[in-house]
Parts: structure tokens; sequence; C-alpha cells
């Protein structure tokens, strides 16, 4: 039986992949992809792409920047809630499934510069990965 719980874990990275993907045709798109430059790449497009396909890269990049630094609590929240025995599952596999949800709109939000609805999405993912923390935390019977 598949723990969806779990698998809202690796599922989620498909959030982190959008910003990066999207990036990734930018910069094919400018002419000057080139695998060996690796992070690179995006300086070396800049002269290829006009400036607002530019500034949506930059964009991309610091989307992706973001899900790495905020990803590893929501890892945390969904790894406690599933090993605490005790812990409400539906409303917890919702949180999980939520966020990856709010993420993906967040992406969207950073990369086309919509600031309030970016902002919004943010402190709800937020949110939401704390709430897996203390559901698991209150649940607790240690």
């Amino acid at each position: 039986m598949v723990n969806w719980m779990l698998m809202a874990v690796p599922i989620s990275t498909i959030a982190g992949l959008l910003p990066t993907i999207n990036k990734l045709v930018l910069c094919i798109k400018g002419g000057k992809f080139d695998p060996a430059l690796g992070r690179d790449n995006l300086q070396a497009s800049k002269s290829g792409l006009q400036s607002e396909n530019f500034a949506k890269a930059i964009r991309c990049a610091n989307a992706e920047s973001n899900f790495y630094e905020h990803w590893p609590v929501y890892a945390a929240g969904v790894l406690a809630a599933n090993f605490t025995p005790g812990v409400p599952r539906l409303a917890c596999l919702s949180m999980a499934y939520g966020w990856i949800g709010v993420r993906i709109v967040y992406n969207g939000a950073y990369i086309y510069d919509k600031h309030r609805l970016r902002s919004t999405a943010f402190g709800v993912a937020e949110a939401i990965s704390y709430a897996l923390l203390i559901t698991a935390g209150l649940n607790s019977t240690f």
C-alpha cells in the first residue's frame, strides 16, 4: 500500500523544478545555453534575451532558490506528521498536498511578478509547513 503522506515529499520537488525548467527554456531561447557553464548560463544568456525575458529568468532563479530554502521545513513537517501516532491523517494529508498547490501558485506569481499573490502564497505555504510540525507536536505521546 502506498503511503501518500510520505509520497508528498518527492512529489513536492516537482513544484521546485518548475521554475528551473522555465529558466532553462528562457536560456535556450536566448541562444547562449551551454551545459558546461552550469549556474552561469543565466548571465551568459543575458545578451541573447530581451530585457523582459531576462528579468523573468532572474525571477525563475529566485523562485528556485526560495524553494530550496523553505522546502526542508515542509519536509520535516510531513515526516513528523507521518511518523507521529495519533495525528489526524486526512488533515495532514490535505495540508501536505495543499502546500504543493500553493507553492505552484507561488512560483507562477513570482515568475510573472504578481507581488501580492506571491506574498500571500508564501505566507500560506509557511503556515502549512508549521501547522504540520505543530500538529505532530501536539499529538506526540513522548
